[in-house]
């Protein structure tokens, strides 16, 4: 039977609770059920675990709204994944880093966005997928699939924040 568990930021001290979803569409009222006791949440945070957890036993899982960073430094220069897409548009432009945002789901798929990163800076000159045709500075690549991200983890990826507590891990929209 799949695990279902939500996460959702608490009305009251703004602490992360995780558990059931208790939800009250008429007031769009929301409430995490966390050992048996419900506290209210922010609705805007309330998002999903999307199956996969870190290799870190700490963590509490990954979540919609998660970021994952993943480091060239970790992957073996010999490894498969360098066959891959991502792999090779990390050594065609010399990525060092790729910022990985999860996606709020639709209809049960996980997506994903990935920031790619060179000397510490968001790479703003590549032929590959633009977050947005009117804003040429900030590049990425979107795509679906938890078995991808799932071999990212296996890689080394990690989550490092996520949209709400952590915006500005990500290149500012203009």
């Amino acid at each position: 039977m799949k695990k279902i568990l939500f996460r959702g930021k608490s009305t009251t001290d703004n602490h992360w609770l995780y558990g059931s979803l208790i939800s009250n569409y008429t007031e769009k009222q929301f409430f995490i059920d966390e050992h048996h006791q419900s506290a209210p949440v922010i609705p805007e945070t309330v998002n999903q675990w999307i199956g996969l957890n870190e290799i870190s036993t700490e963590a509490k899982g990954i979540f919609e709204g998660d970021f994952l960073l993943l480091e060239r430094k970790l992957i073996d220069e010999n490894d498969g994944f360098w066959n891959s897409n991502a792999g090779q548009i990390m050594n065609e432009h010399n990525i060092d880093e790729v910022i990985i945002r999860i996606f709020v789901s639709d209809f049960m798929e996980v997506k994903y966005e990935g920031y790619l990163k060179r000397n510490n800076q968001f790479l703003t000159e590549c032929e590959y997928y633009k977050v947005d045709e009117e804003d040429k500075t900030i590049y990425s690549f979107r795509d679906n699939g938890l078995q991808f991200l799932k071999y990212l983890i296996g890689k080394g990826a990690r989550v490092i924040g996520n949209a709400y507590d952590n915006p500005e891990l990500l290149p500012a929209q203009e």
